[in-house]
């Protein structure tokens, strides 16, 4: 086997250093220049150059890292199983470390101490230290959702750029490759390091030489990719109906009294029903179903930290608002609920109850309103852990009535980038909580007299985040004010029951004392056990007794999708206890709402007289 020519060795060291070098003369150029203009350059020219300045200083990371890792990663790969006993340790280290960085981030990215640290009122700290319990703690799962994605894709970079270059010597210059790759020939005393750097050189120079058969693999996988993107639904190929069915099967089907399943599946199609049909005759509240459409990357500056909008489902009509222009008020961007999807085979009567069911509950996503990262994003999309639906976006008639895109390929890849936004012709709709978790937030809009909002949310602190949020959205985004206490609510100091499970509060949707709402806000939280209470009107003791044994309840994690019967009637016994305990209280409040503030009494005479 001869030599690589040098030419051929160093032509990829140039392609990685000199590209980066390039670049960096001419960001010292730039620099120079305007230094050297003085007060003759403008500002706008400064921030311009700043900002290009900013880009291409990603663009030659970028560059840097992905080519360094594509060209260099099987050569250190190669070398380091060459080092014996201690490159196989190293190997063995660093794969079960990557290994480890995808069981650890998915479970991280989506639990709930990744964002919010929690706290249990009444649970003395653990003062003896683990590392079980530092892996487990808020700070260390932050650091894991954030870091384990790009471990993840390092890892993943070089084991694809290693099979992709066995694969092209396999082609090109088989006995090379075979001498190379063979495991007998790792050992360095088989295979010394400066042979296995001059045949790893030599296949790639190869592949260098015959670039036509090379580039011929990447073009025919883009055209498949291309293919497959446009027979294969960017929504069907996910886990939403997978977890639409079950909640249609669990929830809608309770209902079905004439429900005949399928015998092999266990589903009923007629479990579902169109959500259009709940316009009329429908007996109860008039429904709305909560959506966040997400808008991680757009114009509209006010949103670069939501990152998301409310989006909502309803009877007659589904859409949300668009931004305000040139200090307009926002319009709005609504269409009928039963042209939606409706091209879709089956649709014929447009969305359905239980999809927007499940888009109103889609919190595995990698587009997440404000908790989206680019990071987490790529790597749930690239393990599908996807919930989230593509939407025909209201503002245009023709894709409302459309199943879906086209061409998913294109979506799917604003998925894994997290650059979705309210401007193309299909929207990214995921859980509702992604924009505001309460469901205040629309009824507000809608200036409603009486709202009551109950918050089950992992909340072990008691800090009532998602109620503070909404609170300062609806003062941010509709002038109104809502002014509320949840001093009852929280336990006291070394305590783990609450005074009160629910508060009042009050809704200024303006300066007249009349035009008022009320918020009744129910918490779920351990009550204080009333000894002088009748047995009946007291807490169930099994749900004490489960608090005790489980001190996170009821706030235990949302991730835990699969609740026993103990558990399940413990959360239910509690939440009929809260409503029981409630009921009078509140329903003298409603009765006093509905009247305008006037007691039942006083309005009675008013009319008798």
């Amino acid at each position: 086997m001869g030599a690589v020519p040098p030419n051929d060795q160093n032509i990829w060291r140039v392609v990685i250093f000199g590209t980066v070098t390039v670049m960096l003369l001419l960001q010292f150029i730039a620099v120079l220049q305007l230094g050297l203009l003085g007060r003759g350059c403008v500002d706008l020219v400064r921030e311009w150059w700043a900002r290009a300045g900013g880009r291409l200083l990603v663009t030659m990371i970028s560059w840097l890292v992905v080519f360094g890792i594509v060209i260099f990663g099987p050569l250190a790969v190669r070398l380091l199983l060459g080092k014996g006993a201690v490159g196989g340790s190293v190997n063995i280290a660093a794969a079960m470390a990557w290994i480890a960085s995808i069981l650890a981030g998915i479970p991280a990215s989506k639990s709930e101490k990744s964002g919010v640290e929690k706290i249990i009122p009444g649970q003395k700290a653990d003062s003896k230290f683990t590392l079980a319990g530092l892996l487990k703690s808020p700070r260390a799962l932050q650091i894991i959702a954030k870091v384990a994605p790009y471990v993840f894709a390092a890892g993943l970079l070089i084991i694809l750029s290693t099979v992709i270059h066995v694969l092209m010597g396999w082609f090109l210059l088989r006995s090379e490759t075979i001498t190379l790759w063979t495991p007998a020939n790792f050992p360095a005393a088989h295979l010394p390091a400066d042979v296995v750097k001059n045949l790893y050189w030599q296949i790639l120079s190869k592949g260098t030489s015959n670039w036509e058969y090379v580039l011929a693999a990447p073009l025919g996988l883009i055209a498949l990719a291309g293919i497959l993107s446009w027979r294969v639904d960017v929504n069907d190929f996910s886990m939403h109906h997978f977890y639409r069915n079950r909640l249609v099967r669990c929830y809608l089907g309770a209902s079905n009294a004439a429900r005949r399943p399928q015998s092999f599946t266990g589903f009923d199609p007629k479990d579902d029903v169109a959500l259009g049909e709940l316009k009329d005759g429908y007996p109860g509240p008039y429904p709305i179903l909560n959506a966040a459409l997400n808008a991680t990357h757009g114009g509209e500056l006010g949103f670069q930290e939501r990152k998301a909008k409310s989006f909502v489902f309803t009877p007659l009509y589904c859409g949300y608002d668009l931004g305000s222009r040139s200090g307009n008020p926002p319009a709005g961007s609504y269409l009928p609920t039963a042209l939606g999807r409706k091209d879709k085979l089956g649709s014929n009567q447009g969305i359905s109850l239980g999809t927007a069911m499940a888009i109103s509950g889609a919190a595995a996503s990698p587009n997440m309103g404000h908790y989206t990262s680019p990071a987490t994003a790529f790597f749930m999309t690239l393990f599908d852990v996807r919930l989230g639906w593509w939407m025909g976006n209201p503002r245009r008639w023709k894709t409302w009535k459309s199943p879906g895109p086209r061409l998913g390929l294109v979506y799917l890849l604003s998925e894994l980038v997290a650059e979705s936004n309210e401007e193309s012709n299909y929207v990214y709709l995921s859980d509702g909580g992604h924009f505001e978790n309460l469901a205040i937030y629309e009824l507000v809009k809608r200036r409603c007299r009486l709202i009551m909002a109950c918050d089950s949310g992992a909340d072990g602190a008691y800090s009532c985040a998602d109620l503070m949020g909404v609170i300062e959205k609806c003062r941010t985004d509709f002038g109104v004010d809502i002014k509320i206490s949840v001093s009852d609510i929280k336990p006291q100091s070394g305590q783990c029951v609450s005074v009160k499970n629910y508060t009042i509060g009050d809704i200024y949707y303006g300066p007249d004392p009349a035009d008022r709402g009320m918020l009744i806000y129910v918490k779920a939280s351990l009550p204080v056990d009333d000894v002088k209470a009748p047995l009946a009107a007291r807490l169930a003791a099994g749900v004490r007794s489960y608090a005790e044994e489980h001190p996170d309840f009821p706030h235990q994690s949302t991730a835990d999708q699969w609740f026993n019967e103990v558990q399940f009637e413990s959360y239910r016994a509690l939440g009929e206890y809260i409503a029981t305990a409630a009921r009078q209280d509140i329903e003298a409040k409603i009765t006093l709402a509905l009247n305008g503030g006037v007691a039942p009494e006083a309005a009675a005479s008013a009319a008798g007289t």
